[in-house]
């Protein structure tokens, strides 16, 4: 348990890397960066679930903060399959479903709220967070 490296591991440490000073260029951050990219966010389907918001939340983070391509990439699978996913009817629209046919891998654990509250979150990473590597003064 936990001993195998995995996409989820891999999005929290690397995003904890480029909280404590990692540099989005270092190779090791670039093709750990590449690996995640190899896990983009997908739904699956009721046999084999990929709905995954806790990995999702920590790797879009990352992603957004790499730039670049690796922004794109990832936020091209997410923006739209969350967006089309939505509840949009009835008394829980604008939620997400937890448990649905395809459900969240966390969705047992944390119900809709969890589930609608991560995947907020990454929607709004780009709109909330400063990149790590901008400047932020004039120069």
């Amino acid at each position: 348990h936990g001993l195998v490296p995995n996409p989820t591991m891999t999005s929290v440490g690397l995003l904890m890397g480029l909280y404590n000073g990692s540099k989005k260029d270092n190779p090791e951050m670039i093709r750990a960066a590449d690996y995640l990219l190899t896990h983009v966010p997908q739904e699956g389907n009721a046999e084999k679930s990929l709905r995954d918001t806790y990995y999702w939340y920590y790797s879009t983070q990352v992603m957004f903060h790499m730039g670049g391509d690796h922004w794109k990439k990832w936020y091209e699978n997410l923006y739209p399959m969350l967006v089309r996913t939505q509840v949009r009817e009835g008394g829980m629209s604008g939620s997400w479903e937890p448990l649905g046919d395809v459900p969240d891998l966390w969705g047992k654990y944390g119900g809709r709220l969890y589930v609608t509250t991560m995947n907020l979150l990454s929607l709004e990473v780009n709109y909330r967070h400063l990149p790590l590597y901008d400047a932020t003064t004039p120069r």
